[in-house]
Formats: structure tokens, C-alpha cells, sequence
């Protein structure tokens, strides 16, 4: 087992699921409490592909494989479908689409291995920006609760869109794995965007670059017992990492790596979060900011973030270092309450 164990653990487990034509994945299964904090999905490539040579709704369960590369939009509107791009490209400059569209996919959809290009002019100003980028899972009317995801070994070039975008029902065991994510520094692009409720989704190992939010839990669905962990994130005009308000508890922020962006990391509103090991540099504001409260009109609204973990990070070369405000309950410490040097101390320089 690979990490530092804490006392409040998630409880994985596996379970297997045989998808058409040969394809098998097997799936994290998340419980109420943090007991691993690498979790992973294995995916076993199936031999039987169907060939995929232009734009297409895959419509009916199985494997399929990318013979050239693409332009346009696939559309997904099946559960049980395995995308291997086989190292081939899909772009897509038109207005309102994305490079891969999951619509109304109750469960297993598995995409992996190549290069999704969405241009700049996919967003004119009226058209709102999630409605253009890499991969969109938009589910609206057909199922309220979705699982099993995986987007593994991607390379998503995005404009004013969005790289990986989740929205719609609730959403639980969703792995983005090994991504790289790359922007062109405009307004309103995203790297990776939770927007809905969400439960074990796994961000481990992805590369962004040049949009304006790195990885962004957005507020009005909640994010819980989910892990951001060993990504690096560099030259983001805000923030790198934000969980906004309202969205959910028991997540784990770790050992990511931060440069040269406008915030670091921004968490509010959440119960039992772990942020450690983490290394911030060269910000502009504040490297990691943990907040409770915001104000709405002439009302004071408190949120109560509490019994946060805070510990273990690096923030150097920021404009502001580690800051919290607004919350007694806030802990700032490691395992051992009383602890503030060694190992699991912060260090802001």
C-alpha cells in the first residue's frame, strides 16, 4: 500500500465488469472512509475492436479503435464502451461541439491513448464555454447517478473550453489518469472541472498547463472522498487547484506540484480534507488558502469549513504562503495535534 495512512481512511474495493466484445474493466468501489490514498482502476485492452474512420454515435455496447485521425465529434450514448484512439488525434473547431461527447451513459465508458485538439473559435461569445472542448459527460435526463469512467493516457489541447468537463446526475468512480492538459492562457478554459456531485473521482498524475483553473471541484455539486494527487500544474492565470463552496467533504489534495500560477491551492467549505505534501511555488497570491466564509449582499455567510488536515506542504516564492481564516476548527498540524516541526510541518519561504 502505497502512502501515509491516515487515521480517517477511504475503503476501496474492486469489482469486475465484462464489457462487449471482449473488453474488461474493473472499477474502484468507494465506501464512507479514506483507507487508501491510491486508488486505481486496471484495464485490461480487449482484441476485438470495432474500426472507427470519421465522425460517429457509438450506439451499441463494445470496444472500438481509431483507424486515422479525425475531425468533429464522437458522441457516446451507450453504456459499456471501451475508445482506444491508438495513438491518433480527433479535432474539433466547430461551434458548440466537443473532440468526445458522453451523453445520457449510465455506466463503463473507458477512453484512452491520444490526442483531442479543440480550437479557439469553438467559443464565440455566445455559446457558453463548457459547451466546447475535449471530453463533456453531460447527463441530464436519462440516468441520476452515473459510474465507472476512466480517461487514461490523453492529450487534450483546449482554447477557451474545457479540457475534461463532468456534469449533469451524480457521479461516482471516475478515474482521469496520466492527462495532459494544455491551454493557450485565454479566459474561461479549464483543465479538469467537476460540476456535479461526485464521489471516488480519482485525479492522479495529469500535466496542465496555460488555462485559467487547473483542476476546479465547482460549487453547487458536492465532491466527496475524492484524491487529487502527484499532478503538475504550472502557469495558471488563477488558481491551480480550487474547491469551491459547497462541494462536499473527506477529499484528499496531495503531493501535487504547483508553479507560477495566481493562486495555489483554494479550498472552502469542506469537512475533514486532507491537503498535505503538497509544493507550491512561484504564485502570485497565496500558495494554499483555506477559507469558510464569503459575503453575499449585506449578509454574512459562514459555511464552516472544519477539521481540515493541513500539513506537510511547501509553498516558497508566493506572494502570500499558507493562509486559513475564519474557522477555529481549521487544523493545521499532522497526525499528532501537537506537532509544528519535522517531517509533516508546513514551510512557507
Amino acid at each position: 500500500m502505497k502512502g501515509l495512512m491516515l487515521s480517517c481512511v477511504l475503503l476501496c474495493a474492486v469489482s469486475t465488469t465484462i464489457l462487449g466484445q471482449g473488453a474488461r474493466q474493473i472499477a474502484v468501489t468507494m465506501g464512507n472512509t479514506l483507507d487508501l490514498l491510491e486508488s486505481d482502476v486496471y484495464l485490461v485492452q480487449s482484441t476485438q475492436k470495432k474500426t472507427i474512420a470519421g465522425v460517429i454515435t457509438i450506439s451499441e455496447p463494445g470496444s472500438y479503435g481509431l483507424a486515422h485521425d479525425i475531425e468533429g465529434q464522437i458522441t457516446i450514448a451507450t453504456s459499456d464502451v471501451y475508445l482506444d484512439f491508438n495513438g491518433h488525434t480527433i479535432t474539433n473547431n466547430v461551434v458548440g461541439q466537443n473532440c468526445i461527447l458522453i451523453y445520457d451513459v449510465e455506466r463503463n465508458v473507458t477512453i484512452r491513448n491520444g490526442f483531442l485538439i479543440s480550437g479557439c473559435v469553438c467559443y464565440n461569445g455566445v455559446d457558453r464555454p463548457e459547451n466546447c472542448g475535449g471530453i463533456k459527460m453531460a447527463m441530464y435526463t436519462a440516468f441520476d447517478h452515473v459510474q465507472g469512467f476512466v480517461f487514461e493516457d490523453l492529450t487534450i489541447s483546449v482554447c477557451t473550453g474545457r479540457g475534461i468537463l463532468l456534469q449533469g446526475g451524480s457521479i461516482s468512480n471516475c478515474l482521469i489518469k496520466n492527462c495532459k492538459i494544455i491551454g493557450n492562457s485565454m479566459r474561461y478554459s479549464t483543465g479538469i472541472t467537476l460540476g456535479t456531485n461526485g464521489v471516488g473521482i480519482i485525479i492522479n498524475h495529469c500535466e496542465i498547463s496555460g488555462v485559467q483553473h487547473g483542476i476546479r471541484f465547482r460549487g453547487g455539486g458536492d465532491a466527496n472522498f475524492s484524491v487529487i494527487q502527484n499532478c503538475t500544474i504550472m502557469n495558471c492565470m488563477l488558481w491551480a487547484i480550487i474547491i469551491d463552496e459547497n462541494s462536499g467533504s473527506g477529499n484528499i489534495i496531495r503531493n501535487n506540484t504547483i508553479r507560477n500560477c495566481g493562486y495555489g491551492i483554494r479550498a472552502s467549505s469542506l469537512v475533514k480534507a486532507f491537503i498535505y505534501q503538497n509544493d507550491v511555488q512561484g504564485c502570485q497570491y497565496t500558495g494554499v488558502n483555506i477559507y469558510d466564509e464569503f459575503n453575499s449582499g449585506v449578509n454574512r455567510v459562514v459555511h464552516c469549513a472544519s477539521s481540515f488536515y493541513v500539513y506537510g506542504n511547501f509553498a516558497k516564492n508566493n506572494n502570500g504562503g499558507i493562509a486559513y481564516n475564519y474557522s477555529s476548527e481549521i487544523l493545521l498540524k499532522t497526525t499528532s495535534p501537537s506537532a509544528t516541526t519535522g517531517l509533516y510541518a508546513n514551510a512557507s519561504l
